[in-house]
């Protein structure tokens, strides 16, 4: 398992807004956000990280609620991580996730014969806190806390997720 975290999109002033304007308010207007990812996912059952890249894109339907698409690489793992969190921002740059996704990694040969191949798929759950930051015209950067609930067989791994988006707002 891995991250979602992108930043923002979708804005307004908060109140009579001045001495926010240093913090982002939802990509400054804007409803739509690409990034790239880069983190560390943390297997707690096995005690072991992974580092991970990956590109995501939000799309704010208002100022508080969007969706996210968030497709993520594990080199180390060979595996493929898709999740779609819907977002909310209760106030400007805070940014709490929730979603579905999957988990794509070789199938394991069950045998010295059996060459296995294509992918065997895992349901998760993903739940994250993101804090977004402006770093110039359009630029944001998120770093995020989530955490990947895994469906392993008839039970759940959890999976810690650091990671840091650095995306354009537009």
């Amino acid at each position: 398992g891995a991250l979602v975290c992108a930043a923002a999109a979708g804005s307004q002033e908060h109140g009579s807004g001045k001495g926010r304007d240093d913090h982002i308010k939802h990509g400054g207007g804007h409803m739509n956000e690409i990034g790239l990812v880069a983190g560390v996912a943390y297997e707690a059952e096995e005690s072991d990280g992974y580092g991970f890249l990956g590109v995501e894109y939000e799309r704010m339907f208002n100022e508080r609620f969007g969706i996210t698409a968030v497709a993520e690489y594990v080199p180390d793992l060979d595996a493929v991580v898709l999740i779609a969190p819907m977002i909310y921002r209760p106030d400007g740059p805070l940014r709490l996730a929730a979603g579905p996704g999957v988990e794509l990694e070789p199938r394991k040969a069950e045998s010295a014969e059996d060459s296995a191949g294509g992918r065997e798929s895992r349901f998760l759950w993903r739940f994250g806190l993101g804090y977004s930051f402006r770093l110039g015209k359009g630029i944001v950067a998120t770093p995020a806390f989530d955490i990947d609930l895994v469906r392993d067989g008839s039970s759940w791994e959890t999976v810690l997720v650091l990671d840091v988006a650095i995306g354009f707002a537009f």
